[in-house]
Formats: C-alpha cells, sequence, structure tokens
C-alpha cells in the first residue's frame, strides 16, 4: 500500500500538471483563466492521486502516470511548435 501512495503523490504532481497545462494551451484568452485554473490544480490533482487507487497493480499505475504526464507535456510542446496554441 506505501507503493501506491507514494506513487499517487509523487507521480499525480506531473500528470495533474500536463492535464491543466493542455487545458490551459488549448483554450484562447489565457490571461483571464490563469488564476482559476490555478485553483482547480489542488482538486484535479486529488482526483488524478485518487485515480491511481484503482489500477490494480502499482507498476501499471507507475507507468500510466509516467505516461500522461509525458505524452501531456509533449503535446503542449506539439502545439506550441505547429502554431495552434491558444497562447
Amino acid at each position: 500500500m506505501l507503493p501506491k501512495a507514494l506513487v499517487a503523490f509523487f507521480l499525480s504532481i506531473p500528470a495533474a500538471a500536463a492535464i491543466l497545462g493542455l487545458f490551459l494551451v488549448w483554450t484562447p484568452d489565457v490571461p483571464a483563466k490563469v488564476l482559476p485554473s490555478l485553483l482547480m490544480f489542488f482538486p484535479l490533482w486529488i482526483c488524478v492521486g485518487a485515480a491511481t487507487y484503482f489500477i490494480p497493480r502499482t507498476k501499471v499505475a507507475v507507468a500510466l502516470m509516467v505516461a500522461v504526464a509525458c505524452v501531456g507535456f509533449a503535446l503542449i510542446e506539439a502545439t506550441k511548435y505547429f502554431g495552434i496554441a491558444g497562447i
């Protein structure tokens, strides 16, 4: 149970940041949404951390959280590179 708790605590932070970053990159008028999105980070982090407990194996949970974070940050960079970002 301790390894899964550590996964839920440490690896859900980058995953939640990637999800929130995708929201901020894909929506226009970002300066008006910065403060509400910062306020939404904590509930999103809690939801992503709680979702790791639904995954039965710890190794799969680690792989999924790392994959979500990597794909999310890669999508952020790709939208900025191709010029389709809202910012």
